[in-house]
């Protein structure tokens, strides 16, 4: 009797592992397909002044992972911890952008980083009339 119960418990424990193992992949397999069409359709990234420079890190990795270089410089804060000063540039296979941010204390406007159809922009809400802005496109 002893010997019937263990290929029982045996049949079991290997349904469970097998259930659980498709149950993984198939949460794997969503996300994967989560990212592709995120990368495919577009996608974006915002910036805007309270952005912290571990923030604009975690940005570049994600652009990163998309195929998308994106680098800044010249990140400059005010009193407030805003930012006032920002240079980025982006660069896909296809196409690349940059744009400078220039600002005497008065914090950047909303920057929103995005790639549609494989062309990388740059779209702000430009509200400050003292706002210079220099975009340069090859």
């Amino acid at each position: 009797m002893r010997f019937r119960k263990k290929p029982y418990q045996l049949f079991f424990l290997l349904a469970i592992c097998i259930a659980f193992t498709i149950q993984t992949s198939n949460a794997h397999c969503q996300e994967k397909l989560q990212f592709l069409i995120q990368r495919f359709d577009s996608f974006s990234e915002l910036i805007t002044k309270k952005t912290t420079e571990k923030e604009l890190k975690a940005i570049k990795h994600n652009l990163e992972r998309l195929g998308v270089s994106f680098n800044y410089s010249n990140l400059k804060y005010n009193s407030k911890k805003e930012i006032i000063s920002i240079n980025i540039k982006l660069r896909n296979k296809k196409s690349e952008f940059s744009s400078k941010w220039i600002q005497k204390n008065i914090p950047i406007p909303d920057i929103q980083i995005a790639e549609i159809n494989g062309i990388v922009s740059i779209l702000t809400n430009v509200k400050k009339t003292n706002l210079r802005l220099h975009n340069n496109t090859p």
